[in-house]
């Protein structure tokens, strides 16, 4: 509660000190270091400022391509599910990595990417010559016998790799759970004096972000990473379809699709040894996947006998407002989908295989039958026909907020200037 009231206040003052004039709404969001929009409206009404904050039209910017958003239109990346905590880098972040990257090693050195497939397709597509390795949750491609791309959940193992990395560039989820797992693979695979890029949630990201940077950063030191450069907001994301939604429900005036900027903290490999302890960090809850096209749904838990798989509401509408692991709300999910849609559902296990179904285009009650029994009444039928209805609404809903979230994003990114 402490840390809570103090960060309102930091916010407050940060918020006071930019509305001294008259500001418009996208300008004093972007002027915040990382504070979320929803935070930022709630400290201008709380200091009685709302009068200074200026509604006008969005402001007209040149069009900007975003590579990662490319990579996801062809297919390649999957639509950002946010139980992955998963924000793409904007342009000017690969540039900016790209930069760095090629100044701190040298020609076919060895260059790790841990959670990094933009960049990783980036620096192949501009003939990067040096030996590039991305680790993801996701496949990401093998283009040729210089460079390769490892399935692996780090929060599970990080393995070492044939030959050590003279840079290593980490883009965990901005939580101290993944960011250690990220954090002991690149130690794991550093040269010694080698590099590791890591992207750090800026001050305003929320409230204890000053202390847990500074536990990681002793925590870092007991594994031989020493920390020698700092920059603040210099990593743009591109705001993912989900934080989209989220801040749509919530109420929030428009915000700029690239309105989030990562720190960038720079350690080198102090350490000769290598590294031979690898830990587990994996989360407590378990949940599985089906994606019917470019919708991901996830649902956790089990269910004894017949219930009932229909999806039940949480919140008015079913998008969550909000992308915080610190909602209160989070431990009454089931359901989550890549539109941010949350339920509560009795037979979540049921459910899964009805979003198989049609996934694969087969019938649901057809499906089910073919792997729990013949044995089904009219009413548990008719559940399961409601079920299907549901997701197949739920499909149709989030392929168009993904048709508008290609087609708008590209109008609110700033221009790449690098």
């Amino acid at each position: 509660m402490q840390e809570q009231a103090q960060f309102d206040l930091w916010v407050d003052g940060q918020v006071k000190e930019r509305l001294r004039v008259a500001t418009d709404w996208q300008s004093l969001l972007c002027a915040l270091p990382g504070v979320y929009p929803s935070v930022v409206l709630e400290s201008v009404r709380r200091v009685g400022l709302e009068h200074l904050l200026v509604t006008c039209p969005r402001r007209q910017r040149t069009a900007a391509a975003s590579f990662a958003m490319g990579l996801w239109v062809d297919g390649i990346l999957p639509t950002p599910h946010p139980l992955d905590g998963t924000w793409w880098y904007a342009d000017n972040s690969l540039e900016t990595l790209l930069h760095l990257i090629e100044s701190c090693t040298n020609s076919y050195d060895r260059v790790l990417m841990l959670g990094t497939p933009s960049l990783f397709r980036f620096s192949v597509g501009r003939k990067l010559r040096r030996e590039l390795t991305c680790v993801d949750r996701g496949d990401v491609g093998l283009f040729n016998a210089g460079h390769e791309s490892l399935v692996e959940d780090l929060l599970l193992r990080q393995p070492r790799l044939s030959r050590p990395a003279a840079a290593i560039v980490a883009d965990p989820p901005w939580y101290s759970r993944e960011t250690r797992a990220f954090l002991l693979m690149a130690r794991r695979n550093a040269l010694h004096g080698g590099r590791v890029l890591l992207s750090v949630p800026p001050i305003g990201t929320r409230p204890g972000i000053q202390r847990e940077w500074e536990e990681m950063v002793l925590w870092a030191a007991q594994i031989g990473l020493e920390l020698i450069d700092y920059r603040y907001g210099v990593l743009p994301y591109v705001s993912p379809l989900f934080e989209r939604n989220a801040l749509k429900a919530a109420g929030i005036p428009e915000c700029p699709a690239d309105w989030r900027r990562g720190d960038l903290a720079i350690f080198r490999s102090v350490d000769r040894e290598a590294l031979e302890s690898e830990a587990s960090f994996a989360p407590d809850v378990a949940w599985r996947e089906c994606s019917m096209g470019g919708v991901r749904v996830r649902v956790q838990g089990h269910s004894r006998g017949w219930k009932n798989p229909e999806l039940r509401e949480i919140v008015p509408g079913n998008v969550l407002p909000s992308v915080s692991r610190r909602d209160r709300r989070l431990s009454e999910i089931d359901v989550w989908t890549s539109g941010n849609r949350v339920y509560r559902c009795e037979n979540p296990a049921l459910l899964l295989l009805i979003g198989s179904a049609l996934a694969a285009g087969e019938c649901p009650l057809e499906y089910v039958r073919s792997r729990v029994g013949p044995g089904l009444d009219t009413e548990s039928a008719s559940q399961i026909h409601q079920a299907a209805e549901q997701l197949r609404e739920i499909t149709e809903i989030e392929d168009q907020e993904a048709e508008d979230w290609k087609q708008t994003t590209h109008d609110h990114l700033v221009p790449n200037t690098t």
